[in-house]
């Protein structure tokens, strides 16, 4: 119901001035008494309440903003900002304030709900002036400022009545809008209710986005720092107004907080997002601590604001985290800024979305494999299937699986070491019986990241001015006179693994050095011998593999078709799966064991 302002002269004060809003759930139907007197309206006027700004930083409306998708709106909100620290000409900043907001307010106005088309840019721009309502007072006329209160107010009206909007508009519009009002003016009445009301949004939006850790629907990934620096501004003002979420609210909240930290690129950024965002800043670390009451989430914030990061212990806090409901992942070795990380969204059957980084991004994009059975494209049935995880004080493990056509399983394993930093990605294919198994997986290379290949040898390195990672392709040959038409090359900015085999499995394994001083020394890898009674077990039944750089030395095991009591150099082993390390004086030591 649209908003209104009116004006009553009934007594010797002046009259009062309020705004009256109809049946809306989060204002329910109260009367927004701005001030009951012109006396007092004047009095606050002249009063100029001023909080202090950021000077360094821009606001903090810009958390996460792509940045120049919404390059005006960011400029306007961090001029706003200055408007409070006294660097911009007041009149002059209120007088623009008022217009800008105007035409906003007259372009949405006219719909009975607000479009779905609206842009961040605009929700930030419309928050920014809401922000700095109280900033205005004293600095433009009365009459200019009613009118834009009343329009803020129906925008966010609008915005809740329209479920289509943007899941980070929504929360900016129908959510941060009206709560910033009613931080903006302590004096509107029954500020507190309303502001309680709000509160009961803001736990359903929580409830509905995130799991009981604070982890994201992969749905939500991609816009995931729009949503969380939202919430975090919310948190703030319910904290300065002395109110606060309920229980189970407030931990998904600060679970969030956790989890934009796992998510955080080398840049600055999350991982997932699109565009060119703004990074985090100080700002933003100094929020998250403030907010956040968990001392383990507050150790690891007091580090990053001090760039004084190194590896977790046990009893910190977990830097890995695996969500089945939200269908996707961040493996970490450790809190450190240099941390080897692979991110998963695996929520999509036509998609399988990853990165992979060390102090810098390497692998961005879509790595989900396209197979082909006897010449035929086998087809996801169903969603990606979570059958297996570990975390422990070596590994960060998860396996995958996902039906094909043709009554073909389609495994993904994917490990991060912790101490050792590297990474295995290796995808196993095991159709319903023996055929012609085709097997093409592309890696692309993120922005600034370029391919080099050995000249006799099959691995292959990514950089920048430097080696960063070495990628050793474990099922092919190491040298290149070896007779095989698999192949590791680069393509098209991207690292690309082409496979086949005729049989009744194949499995695809790359290594992933994240190493980059490792990466330069010595290496080799081989295929090892399987046995079964004896007698040498197929490569499309089961393989092993050794890999050593320098003086590290690592073999896996993996059963394609079926277990059984086999023998690999020198290791007995009836499981399925099996990564262990050689020790000093010869001695083996298990990383992981999948029975």
């Amino acid at each position: 119901m649209v908003s209104k302002l009116k004006e009553e002269s009934n007594s010797e004060m002046g009259g009062e001035l309020f705004v009256e809003v109809g049946q809306y759930d989060g204002w329910e139907d109260a009367e927004l008494d701005l001030y009951r007197s012109r006396r007092r309206l004047l009095k606050l006027f002249r009063s100029k309440k001023i909080a202090q700004p950021s000077r360094e930083f821009g606001s903090p409306l810009g958390w996460f903003v792509d940045q120049v998708i919404c390059e005006t709106a960011l400029t306007k909100v961090d001029n706003w900002s200055r408007l409070q620290s006294g660097d911009v000409n007041p009149r002059l900043l209120a007088a623009e304030l008022f217009e800008i907001g105007s035409d906003l307010i007259g372009r949405f106005g006219s719909a009975s709900k607000l479009e779905s088309g609206v842009t961040v840019g605009e929700s930030v721009t419309l928050l920014g002036i809401s922000q700095a309502l109280s900033c205005m007072v004293g600095h433009c006329e009365l009459s200019d400022w009613t009118q834009l209160v009343s329009g803020l107010v129906e925008i966010s009206q609008k915005a809740d009545l329209n479920q289509c909007l943007a899941p980070p508009v929504y929360q900016m519009l129908a959510v941060e809008l009206p709560l910033t009002i009613c931080f903006q003016l302590p004096e509107i009445e029954g500020q507190e209710q309303l502001a309680r009301s709000i509160c009961s949004k803001i736990s359903a939006s929580l409830t509905e986005q995130l799991d009981i850790d604070g982890w994201p629907q992969a749905t939500y990934l991609e816009d995931f720092g729009l949503l969380a620096a939202s919430w975090v501004r919310c948190g703030l003002m319910l904290r300065k107004m002395k109110l606060a979420l309920n229980e189970d609210a407030f931990a998904q909240l600060e679970g969030a907080v956790s989890q934009v930290l796992r998510l955080l690129r080398p840049n600055g950024t999350l991982a997932f997002s699109s565009g060119d965002p703004r990074p985090a800043d100080a700002s933003l670390i100094y929020s998250l601590r403030k907010l956040s009451k968990d001392p383990k989430i507050k150790k690891v914030l007091k580090r990053i604001g001090e760039q004084n990061l190194v590896p977790a212990k046990k009893k910190q806090l977990p830097p890995s985290c695996l969500s089945e409901w939200g269908a996707s992942a961040t493996l970490r070795s450790h809190w450190g800024e240099a941390s080897p990380r692979v991110c998963l969204d695996f929520s999509s059957t036509e998609g399988f979305r990853g990165e992979i980084a060390r102090s810098k991004q390497l692998i961005a994009g879509d790595i989900m494999p396209e197979i082909s059975i006897n010449g035929v494209s086998a087809s996801p049935i169903g969603d990606f299937q979570l059958v297996c995880e570990e975390s422990d004080r070596d590994v960060e493990y998860a396996e995958l699986e996902l039906k094909l056509t043709g009554d073909t399983t389609l495994s993904r394993q994917v490990l991060l070491s912790r101490d050792e930093e590297f990474l295995i990605i290796a995808d196993s294919i095991v159709p319903g019986m023996a055929a012609r198994i085709d097997y093409r997986c592309r890696y692309p290379l993120a922005d600034g990241i370029l391919g080099m290949r050995e000249s006799e040898n099959r691995e292959v390195y990514l950089r920048t001015s430097e080696i960063q990672a070495l990628v050793l392709p474990l099922a092919l040959p190491e040298w290149k006179v070896g007779i095989t038409d698999d192949r590791l090359e680069f393509k098209d900015h991207a690292l690309e693994l082409v496979q086949s085999i005729d049989g009744f499995g194949l499995c695809a394994p790359l290594f992933f050095d994240l190493n980059p001083k490792r990466s330069r020394l010595k290496r080799t890898w081989r295929q090892l011998t399987v046995a079964e009674d004896l007698l040498p077990v197929p490569r499309d039944v089961a393989v092993a593999y050794r890999v050593q750089i320098d003086e590290q030395q690592w073999f896996l095991y993996r059963a394609l078709t079926h277990r059984g009591n086999r023998t690999f150099f020198g290791e007995n082993f009836t499981g399925e799966f099996m990564l262990s390390r050689f020790e000093k004086g010869g001695k083996v030591s298990s990383l992981i064991v999948v029975e």
